[in-house]
């Protein structure tokens, strides 16, 4: 399976600095890339309500139903590191 690994530096509850790691399919991780550069500068609450749809259409290749999982696992990643957030 896909592994994608979120690591971010928030300044005034935004985004100041993200990267990410991990291995997986080309889907996955080209959404891992398109996602991070997309959310920096971005608040967290914004962050949070970025829909699924969204990523699709950033990625702007069709996504079998099979690969929406690939797809939207970096949002998944994101959304769980802000959630487990160290204050």
């Amino acid at each position: 399976g896909d592994d994608i690994k979120i690591q971010i530096i928030l300044k005034k509850n935004k985004i100041f600095e993200v990267k990410f790691g991990g291995h997986g399919c080309a889907i996955s991780q080209a959404s891992a890339s398109l996602l991070t550069d997309k959310i920096k500068n971005l608040s967290v609450d914004s962050i949070k309500k970025i829909s699924g749809k969204r990523v699709l259409n950033l990625l702007k290749i069709p996504i079998s139903h099979s690969r929406i999982k690939c797809a939207l696992l970096p949002l998944d990643a994101i959304i769980g590191a802000l959630e487990n957030k160290k204050c």
